[in-house]
């Protein structure tokens, strides 16, 4: 089974950082229509990542309030955080480009007033699972880890699930099941005591696949 790690984005540019070997975007996208709940002004903020020659290459060309097409790949690994083995999930960066408006995109010109296309916040992901965690107390709620193609080596997303998903995964799900999905990006942004802003990416599945004749 041929392993698959897309991460497909667009929205507008809210920071960017630079540093001699490193490129950082945070983009502004709406939020799922599932998860708004009514309030047109939800937004998630997620930040991809791009790192030596391909940092180099795009410092300098966006700025913050570009609108901007992004595709890169999902890349989790365990790290030890106070003594505890904590999922560390960062996006990095395949390719970037500045949008079209719905003129640019039928006629070919530019208008002077309109509307960008829609907003994209896909990320399809083809692999194997490797943990499930169902916990007794959330009966709506459940998470796995899948073990995907990556941009160098190997990568481990934890996909989270709710509702009739999360009911679906509890039923199904197991170590080895060969999977896939296709979720949102979801991003929790808190300050913390010290002024320091804790950024976490989490992956919400919107539709999974298991590959029953494939072990």
């Amino acid at each position: 089974m041929e392993s698959v790690n897309v991460v497909e984005l667009s929205g507008s540019i809210v920071d960017v950082y630079t540093s001699s070997d490193y490129l950082a975007v945070t983009l502004s996208i709406k939020k799922y229509a599932g998860m708004a709940k009514g309030e047109q002004n939800i937004k998630d903020y997620p930040r991809i990542v791009w790192y030596g020659e391909e940092a180099a290459k795009l410092s300098g060309a966006y700025a913050k309030y570009d609108y901007v097409n992004i595709t890169a790949t999902v890349e989790s690994s365990l790290i030890n955080k106070g003594g505890k083995p904590v999922r560390k999930q960062s996006f990095v960066g395949k390719t970037i480009e500045r949008a079209k408006t719905k003129c640019e995109n039928s006629f070919g010109v530019k208008p002077d007033v309109g509307d960008f296309t829609e907003y994209i916040n896909t990320v399809r992901l083809r692999g194997t699972v490797i943990q499930c965690f169902t916990p007794d107390d959330s009966p709506e709620y459940a998470k796995f880890v899948m073990k995907v193609a990556g941009n160098k080596s190997f990568s481990y997303p934890e996909i989270v699930c709710y509702g009739h998903i999360a009911e679906y995964v509890r039923s199904n799900l197991a170590a080895d099941v060969p999977v896939s999905i296709i979720g949102t990006v979801q991003t929790y942004v808190k300050s913390l005591e010290n002024g320091d802003r804790d950024h976490r990416m989490s992956i919400v599945c919107r539709e999974i696949a298991i590959h029953k004749n494939e072990k």
